[in-house]
């Protein structure tokens, strides 16, 4: 990653947390949170493993539709 831009990523956080409750994901809202409690803490290790997480959330979530 080049310059992290935290603000940017509370917002995607923030934006995930609330779409998730909205459609009724809660594991996207959950992760949504961790990802913007990281960008504020200006966590890199953390908001990389969240993002990890969620990537895996959203693979798995798009092999159920499919099938």
């Amino acid at each position: 990653m080049s310059k992290l831009d935290y603000d940017v990523v509370v917002n995607i956080g923030h934006k995930l947390k609330g779409n998730g409750k909205t459609f009724g994901f809660s594991d996207i809202s959950e992760v949504g949170d961790l990802i913007e409690q990281a960008g504020i803490s200006k966590n890199k290790s953390s908001l990389e493993e969240y993002i990890n997480a969620f990537e895996i959330g959203i693979f798995d979530k798009l092999k159920t539709i499919e099938n």
